[in-house]
């Protein structure tokens, strides 16, 4: 519940529907595995002109008519709230939580799409059997000359993304810590520590403070030495 919260405040509460539901499809297309598991599926099939977030849309909406876990959560959440943007900003991040919960080292998601394109098996890919179509969207495929597999995900998009994701982590961190030292301080000493605080943290030097908060340098200084 933690780690859905803080993915609720990261992309979803207060903001607008489209804009939320933008951010839950990209911040879902990033998962490398899957990538390249969708674009995998649509070089093999006659509708090439699909993106990868396209497929991904109609994954969602399956998720959404036909997950016995997302079904309950928006019972749930129906029974929490009747504000209408909050609703869509809980289930946005219930969908992404769930999404990304790992399985077998994947994120469900992931299954998810195996077992969309089992059941709508659409373009070239109709005629394939079952298992030779798991095996086509695995991470790993045989080329048709030699036992030699070929990995289908590029370690480095993964490592890029690994990256990415601890930056975010970072900065979500770093936003927590700057907002309980703000609430420790506007308790302490009030609003003008917490108006030095932020422009410190955009790098201004104490004569740009102490011109902000309309104060002389000795005044700044000293409560520059109270907060410290």
């Amino acid at each position: 519940m933690e780690y859905r919260y803080k993915i609720l405040r990261q992309r979803y509460l207060g903001i607008a529907r489209e804009r939320a539901y933008r951010n839950l499809i990209i911040r879902l297309g990033s998962l490398v595995t899957l990538r390249h598991k969708i674009q995998t599926w649509i070089a093999l099939s006659r509708d090439r002109q699909q993106t990868v977030l396209d497929v991904l849309q109609e994954v969602i909406q399956e998720l959404l008519q036909s997950d016995n876990y997302i079904q309950q959560q928006i019972t749930y959440i129906s029974e929490l709230t009747t504000d209408a943007r909050l609703k869509n900003a809980l289930l946005f991040a219930s969908i992404e939580e769930y999404c990304l919960r790992p399985v077998r080292n994947q994120p469900l998601l992931a299954y998810r799409f195996v077992n969309f394109l089992r059941r709508t098996q659409r373009g070239g890919l109709t005629q394939v059997p079952s298992n030779d179509l798991v095996r086509l969207v695995s991470e790993e495929i045989l080329t048709e000359d030699s036992d030699k597999r070929v990995n289908l995900v590029d370690s480095q998009a993964i490592t890029k993304y690994q990256e990415a994701q601890e930056v975010e982590e970072q900065q979500a961190l770093r936003q927590v810590v700057k907002q309980e030292f703000e609430d420790y301080l506007q308790e302490n000493l009030g609003q003008e520590a917490v108006e030095w605080l932020r422009l410190y943290l955009q790098n201004k030097s104490q004569d740009e403070i102490a011109k902000k908060l309309n104060k002389s340098i000795k005044e700044v200084h000293r409560l520059r030495e109270k907060i410290s």
